[in-house]
């Protein structure tokens, strides 16, 4: 993805908008600009005015309040009817995730007006995920959410975190009426521990590594769901947010990588970013990367849990997941926007 322009946020009579192309509502943007090919493209966003209790309000708010960058992901609270509640908005995917949230929480006067949205709001956040304690099912449903699947240990407690959704639009369309599939173990590869070329070394990752990082992600990924900037990647790696593992060729290019990212509920850290140039691909790197960064999960950080999110259509993750032996827990709905497309996701558990 082309740089993209930083914008200044303006407003005018209750309504924020950002220089560039206008469009009518919600978030906007391309990977290019269709206009002119060889210039960034400027992010757009037209947000009409609406009640000041109205959940596009509040993430208008945070939008016009972040100095980062539209596209990239922001971590803030919302409020429920039971208190503060840790979320995360992703702009890219129009997505926003809530962690602890019950049933009683949308009640209340920032997240109860999502559940009756119109199309304005749905483009700028169409899918909302929530990693909600155990029970409550009947009343789940009775907003409009469905069980995607089950994270064991996702609680520092030890508790297991079921992920409720909810897709708004033409993001609502498919989908699983029978709930997500059971717990699946998949045959492990006759890999079981493949070694590394002498030729590479595998090693934490650091924020010098940022930029060459984002270039292995975009080369391999030209429409990676999370905007592959060295920025987005600098900032999760210092902040501690994000642990990552790379595979560097004698040459000196880092040739795989991945990365494990901790989460609010304190139990379970996602692995995610998983890349490898399609010229190393099959000797094991990846393998070994994923079960580096479960040692180090377990050794460095106590952590003892681990997921990840597979697209449906990446069958060479599923069979990394699968020959570590991890279990295939739940099915994610139109989760990843990928270029102009949704993709569903498998969750996998180690």
């Amino acid at each position: 993805m082309r740089d993209l322009a930083i914008l200044k946020i303006i407003f005018i009579d209750g309504t924020i908008t950002l220089p560039g192309k206008s469009h009518k509502a919600g978030l906007v943007g391309a990977a290019q600009n269709d206009d002119d090919p060889g210039q960034p493209f400027t992010w757009s966003m037209v947000l009409t005015s609406y009640p000041t209790a109205d959940f596009t309000t509040h993430l208008a708010r945070q939008l016009a309040t972040d100095p980062r960058r539209l596209e990239w992901p922001r971590e803030f609270m919302v409020t429920g009817a039971s208190g503060s509640l840790p979320a995360v908005f992703d702009p890219h995917n129009a997505l926003l995730t809530i962690h602890g949230a019950r049933t009683t929480d949308f009640s209340g006067p920032e997240l109860h007006p999502w559940l009756t949205i119109g199309p304005d709001t749905a483009a700028l956040c169409s899918r909302v995920l929530v990693y909600a304690t155990p029970g409550d099912q009947q009343k789940w449903a009775g907003f409009g959410f469905k069980n995607e699947g089950t994270i064991q240990g996702y609680w520092s407690a030890g508790g297991a975190a079921c992920l409720w959704a909810r897709n708004q639009g033409e993001r609502a369309k498919g989908g699983l009426e029978a709930g997500p599939p059971a717990p699946e173990k998949l045959p492990p590869s006759s890999a079981s521990d493949p070694r590394l070329p002498a030729a590479v070394v595998c090693r934490v990752a650091d924020v010098d590594d940022a930029m060459a990082i984002g270039n292995l992600l975009r080369q391999v990924f030209p429409h990676y769901p999370i905007p592959a900037d060295p920025g987005v990647i600098r900032y999760a790696l210092a902040s501690g947010q994000v642990h990552g593992r790379l595979i560097r060729h004698a040459a000196g290019s880092i040739v795989s990588y991945a990365s494990v990212e901790f989460q609010p509920g304190g139990g379970s850290a996602e692995i995610t970013d998983c890349v490898t140039l399609p010229e190393f691909r099959g000797q094991g790197m990846m393998t070994h990367l994923v079960r580096r960064l479960l040692e180090d999960l377990d050794d460095v950080f106590e952590c003892r849990h681990g997921h990840s999110l597979a697209r449906e259509d990446e069958p060479a993750m599923q069979s990394v997941l699968a020959r570590c032996g991890w279990l295939r827990t739940g099915y994610l709905v139109n989760h990843f926007r990928v270029g102009g497309d949704w993709k569903s996701a498998y969750l996998w558990q180690a």
